[in-house]
């Protein structure tokens, strides 16, 4: 979908609205702001998306995040496909999410994701999940890059052509994306092999399995609550066979646990969940 199909697309919603009475807010699943960069999705938290408390998963939130920014460039006329097709793979490469409240089974949720203005290699999207009469649930963004599909050489993001990019660029209620410091404390706290289940459409781990390896890494006592605010970084992709490594350290006042994972030695990936 072109931006011109996005402009007429909303603006043909703004007229359904008008032609039955009611506003845009008050009768749709999804449309864009007139910006054109800013896709509001109105959707429901599902049994399967839950872990025991009822609650939205770490490992689900990853998964919505993805596919919302995912579908964001297909209606913006970028599927994975066309883009590979013409060159351009895109990963994630880092998140950061502040979580007010977690959402709940069968809630209804609506879900914001905005693609901002990118830096030299990076492309940003920034996402807010509200319940229904509007109030935060989560803030975050994530750090996207452009892969050669070919020889997985970084693309520059001024080398991304098939869209003209956002020009704003906004503060978001999470901790910012960066490095993490490793811990001197680590201690083993489990290892996965890659099992075919892991794999997503580019042929590595998804990345909203990582989530699911630091949670299972979890102690006991933390497995019951909810972080205020979780961080992770990508560092090397895990391939089918592969066996990662996961180590944890605890802070001394228990406010935030530090997780690193490797494979052969080498980092994988890093994550920090503050409570």
């Amino acid at each position: 979908m072109s931006f011109f199909q996005l402009v007429v697309h909303v603006l043909n919603q703004k007229m359904d609205a008008i032609m039955s009475g009611t506003s845009i807010e008050e009768n749709y699943k999804y449309y864009y702001e007139e910006d054109g960069f800013t896709l509001h999705v109105r959707d429901r938290v599902w049994y399967t998306q839950c872990g025991p408390n009822k609650c939205l998963t770490l490992y689900e939130l990853l998964k919505r995040t993805t596919d919302i920014s995912t579908e964001d460039f297909r209606l913006r006329g970028m599927s994975m496909d066309h883009m590979a097709q013409k060159g351009f793979l895109r990963i994630v490469a880092r998140s950061s999410f502040r979580i007010h409240r977690m959402p709940v089974r069968d809630e209804e949720i609506e879900v914001i994701t905005t693609e901002e203005k990118p830096s030299a290699v990076q492309i940003i999207q920034a996402y807010e999940f509200k319940d229904k009469d509007g109030n935060p649930l989560i803030s975050g963004e994530s750090e996207w890059m452009f892969l050669d599909p070919q020889n997985k050489r970084l693309v520059p993001t001024k080398s991304f052509d098939l869209r003209v990019p956002n020009t704003e660029r906004k503060e978001h209620d999470c901790l910012p994306n960066g490095r993490i410091a490793r811990p001197d404390n680590l201690m083993e706290a489990g290892n996965f092999k890659i099992a075919p289940s892991h794999l997503d459409g580019n042929g590595h781990v998804n990345n909203a399995w990582y989530a699911a390896f630091v949670t299972d890494c979890l102690p006991q006592d933390f497995q019951e609550l909810t972080p205020k605010d979780f961080r992770i970084n990508y560092s090397r992709e895990l391939l089918l066979g592969d066996l990662v490594k996961v180590s944890l350290a605890i802070s001394e006042d228990r406010k935030k646990v530090t997780l690193i994972g490797e494979k052969e030695k080498e980092l994988s990936f890093e994550c920090e969940l503050y409570f």
